[in-house]
């Protein structure tokens, strides 16, 4: 009986697609799984995608290749089964560009996978929106592979737009500065645009002795030139274009964030019919709600914050009370308290320190009641935790290191080796917390008093401590700093020549964020891989 009701369901959706092979009684819920089940996660960004494959993490195959047949069977929620040729080769899952362009898998959506063996995988998909997407099937089977090929091939423009939003919503937090809804007059060819309300530019820090903004979605950037009329400002004609690459439409809402350099603001574009690419009818769900997902940030990690994904919060009839209950797959349950003004979950920094979570690991959200989350935690390889407790001792940070202080006296004002730290200086030469073998420990902290030379704009950079050498003798130029102060990150690059290191481009603009003088003193704790941690002295 209940067999003929699924088959009945398959035949009013005839004309599907010739791939999908067969209907199953699942409910796809992957929320809650038991102990034997394997889950991953397929990131699929733009430099892993490839249309029509779906790779999986090296660990992951070389594990378990020889249990897996060539042919496998991908079930999607609610009852659908795709086919797909598992390459152990090549760790993916190749001949799935029917299932991808029906369910519109693009660069930066994320595929969680769960395998309990043999042939079958069960996978849920999620959206650069942070959100589970929606399992409606597109029809697109008329034009056969090669159209979808090219539906899944997506140009650079499109990327750009794609990681811009997966950025705003599954990375960042409380980034978001305005909200502009387009009408019909911003997306018509024109010399001049009114798109801001003065409270909202002035919200964005632009004033009226700028002549232009940059705008982009994460890497390429549009310049845009002010004109002002009459107290009242408009943007330039070259909004036409940026709006035009970006596929904007009327009803599209733009939400302007800061960056770390003046006049340069990101875009994150939330279409007007976003909803119809959001699992927001919970299929597959038990509780009938979709999942979202979070990728950790430096922020994250060091103050235990971070913001629910806008289209989740907005579920109609969805109340997320003050105290939320986060519950891991071992049971361990934590408490967060949720701000519904900020949309902010705070208080998980036991969490981050008890299960080493780090930055760019995932964490998938599955309510299972109106308090509750059941959190998933998977590393940056794609696997899932192993959700062992670390620091259970209690200590800070999962380091035993006491904190020491390099204090640098030098002045780092010229390129001559004279003006660089010595290693030999008792100094500094005391102070360092290096291992038996040259390479620097977790923590290792310096402080420098602020010379006309760190402060001047010309990108003179600071000098590191020498004895920091087994941390950076691996470091090249391409190598990219994060500075962390004040819940702000910047990027800094590298200059180096044999043991000599210092900061590069982007330390100006450090300096000049931070209102950095001459004469002051700051501390830079070297907290994580690639990252400082600065605190400026009063």
């Amino acid at each position: 009986m209940a067999s003929s009701k699924v088959n009945s369901m398959a035949s009013s959706k005839n004309r599907i697609n010739a791939s999908i092979s067969t209907i199953v009684e699942t409910e796809g819920n992957l929320a809650m799984h038991r102990n034997d089940e394997i889950r991953f996660i397929c990131p699929n960004f733009s430099t892993d995608y490839i249309p029509g494959v779906l790779k999986l993490p090296r660990e992951f195959c070389v594990e378990n290749s020889n249990r897996i047949p060539e042919r496998v069977l991908l079930h999607v929620p609610p009852r659908v089964v795709w086919k797909g040729l598992f390459k152990k080769d090549r760790f993916c899952i190749e001949r799935l560009e029917k299932m991808m362009s029906c369910y519109c898998i693009k660069p930066y959506h994320v595929v969680l996978f769960e395998y309990d063996g043999g042939r079958n995988f069960y996978l849920k998909f999620f959206n650069p929106y942070g959100v589970e997407s929606s399992y409606h099937i597109e029809d697109r089977s008329h034009a056969g592979v090669e159209m979808d090929k090219k539906f899944l091939t997506t140009s650079d423009f499109e990327d750009e737009k794609l990681c811009g939003t997966l950025s705003f919503n599954s990375y960042e937090s409380a980034k978001g500065i305005c909200d502009v809804v387009l009408r019909k007059r911003h997306l018509r060819k024109s010399e001049a645009y009114n798109l801001f309300k003065k409270a909202e530019w002035e919200s964005l820090g632009i004033i009226q002795s700028m002549d232009y903004v940059k705008l982009t979605y994460k890497k390429k950037s549009w310049v845009v030139k002010l004109k002002w009329h009459s107290g009242n400002l408009y943007m330039g004609k070259m909004w036409y274009n940026f709006a035009k690459a970006g596929n904007m439409c009327r009803g599209d809402t733009i939400v302007f964030q800061k960056t770390e350099k003046p006049q340069k603001y990101m875009v994150c574009v939330f279409e007007k019919k976003l909803f119809g690419k959001c699992n927001v009818a919970g299929v597959g769900q038990n509780n009938g709600i979709m999942d979202w997902f979070k990728i950790a940030n430096l922020e994250f990690i060091y103050t235990g914050e971070m913001e629910i994904p806008r289209v989740f919060s907005k579920i109609p009839g969805l109340r997320i009370p003050e105290d939320v209950n986060l519950v891991l797959k071992n049971g361990e349950r934590f408490v967060a308290k949720y701000s519904s003004k900020e949309n902010m979950l705070s208080g998980m920094k036991n969490m981050i320190r008890r299960y080493s979570i780090r930055a760019t690991d995932v964490m998938i959200f599955s309510l299972t009641n109106s308090s509750t989350f059941v959190v998933s935690l998977f590393k940056i390889s794609g696997m899932e935790s192993k959700y062992i407790v670390a620091n259970e001792d209690g200590g800070e940070g999962g380091s035993n290191v006491e904190e020491e202080d390099i204090m640098v006296t030098a002045d780092d004002s010229g390129e001559g080796l004279e003006d660089v730290p010595n290693e030999n200086d008792p100094n500094n030469a005391e102070h360092g917390i290096v291992d038996a073998g040259g390479v620097a420990n977790e923590l290792v902290s310096f402080r420098v008093v602020l010379k006309p030379s760190h402060v001047d704009k010309k990108q003179h950079g600071l000098y590191l401590p020498q004895n920091m050498y087994g941390t950076y003798k691996e470091w090249t130029a391409s190598t990219i700093i994060r500075l962390m102060c004040d819940g702000r990150i910047s990027f800094v690059s590298l200059l180096r020549s044999g043991r000599i290191c210092r900061f590069g481009k982007g330390w100006s603009e450090f300096t000049t964020d931070h209102n950095l003088l001459e004469g002051q003193e700051i501390q830079l704790d070297y907290v994580d891989e690639l990252t400082f941690e600065v605190t400026i002295g009063q």
